[in-house]
């Protein structure tokens, strides 16, 4: 049986192993290492509403803000949900909706409620 040699991600110790891509010494390091790894990851793929350009605002868009803000959804998970930048859902928002789409609101109107993380 072939052995190959690394270097544990998690403690920097050295190790042998039966499989060439594996990366930690043992499970424990793997799991100490997790918070870390999903830290770089989300700050390596942001896509938060600040990083968005402003971009044309349409009927559909200022119904969607409009119907979410009812909900009471915050203006960042909006822009966020919507792939807008905070500037696009404001002008949305300054924005009059038809007496037909506030009604359509009313009658769709569902709570937000935020997901919870485990």
């Amino acid at each position: 049986m072939r052995q190959f040699h690394g270097v544990c991600r998690g403690c920097g110790r050295e190790f042998i192993s039966a499989k060439k891509d594996q990366r930690y010494c043992s499970q424990e390091c793997v799991r100490r290492d997790t918070p870390r790894r999903m830290r770089e990851y989300r700050e390596t793929h942001k896509e938060g509403a600040e990083n968005l350009k402003p971009r044309e605002i349409t009927q559909t868009t200022v119904y969607l803000v409009h119907k979410y803000a009812a909900e009471g959804m915050p203006a960042g998970v909006i822009a966020q949900t919507l792939d807008r930048c905070m500037d696009d859902v404001g002008k949305a928002l300054a924005q009059p909706i038809t007496r037909g789409q506030a009604e359509a609101i009313r009658e769709y109107f569902v709570r937000y409620r935020p997901r919870k993380d485990k």
